[in-house]
């Protein structure tokens, strides 16, 4: 039985071991669905697809490829986690030998997945009422700045603060929204610092230590950021 953790805006996939995975075959796919399982029989997979996972928000993975250094291991992707925390229906296609489009194709109930989000996301835990129970061995960025809060501290909403100094040396907490900024292009600074390319007007890259996080910026001059996405391979910490 698969059982699969995808955090909230970081990448979700599942993978298995082929040789311990029979029948599953190159083409297969899977698709998330809510719904309860029958304990007494696995081919019944009933539910309806969650629809914020998947390439066409539909919750089908992508049709399984093969990867790892032996190409042991079989690999169903979702993209970008998105949606909301739970556990959902894991339900199997045999797209090898068939079509996989609509709900009905995927009867055979096969495991579950599990949405999770970041125990500790900066800002958002300093708009809500938290108590201090004392200091943490932070592992994050996210950790420090969010029990800096909890303590009362102005912490990191001041980027200069000495306490912004010692949390950015943390990394970020894998799938958070990394970096929020006031601007995308209105000082010299960021016309330095965001470097447009061939994508459109509204969005720009920021690298930092051989990691990029993308940026959104709205406005009719395209000026405001409102979220950087952390790719969430880098690990990186915010930009400083």
């Amino acid at each position: 039985e698969l059982s699969v953790t995808c955090l909230i805006t970081a990448t979700c996939a599942a993978e298995l071991t082929l040789e311990r995975a029979t029948p599953f075959a190159v083409g297969d796919m899977l698709m998330v669905k809510n719904g309860s399982v029958d304990a007494s029989s696995r081919l019944s997979c009933e539910g309806t697809a969650v629809t914020d996972l998947g390439e066409y928000a539909d919750g089908r993975s992508t049709p399984l490829t093969i990867g790892g250094d032996d190409d042991e291991l079989g690999i169903f992707e979702w993209g970008i986690t998105q949606g909301e925390v739970g556990e959902y229906l894991l339900c199997w296609c045999q797209g090898s030998t068939r079509t996989c489009t609509d709900e009905s194709d995927f009867t055979f109930h096969v495991g579950f997945l599990t949405v999770t989000a970041p125990t500790y996301v900066w800002p958002t835990c300093a708009e809500k009422e938290q108590s201090f129970s004392g200091w943490r061995d932070w592992e994050t960025f996210d950790d420090c700045c969010c029990n800096y809060a909890a303590a009362g501290a102005v912490g990191c909403l001041n980027e200069t603060s000495n306490t912004y100094s010692i949390c950015a040396q943390y990394p970020a907490a894998e799938g958070r929204f990394a970096y929020v900024a006031s601007s995308c292009r209105s000082s010299e600074e960021d016309q330095e610092t965001f470097a447009q390319d061939e994508m459109p007007l509204s969005t720009w890259n920021f690298e930092a230590s051989g990691g990029e996080s993308k940026h959104q910026c709205v406005g009719d001059d395209a000026s405001t950021v409102i979220s950087g996405l952390l790719a969430p391979s880098t690990g990186l910490g915010p930009p400083r």
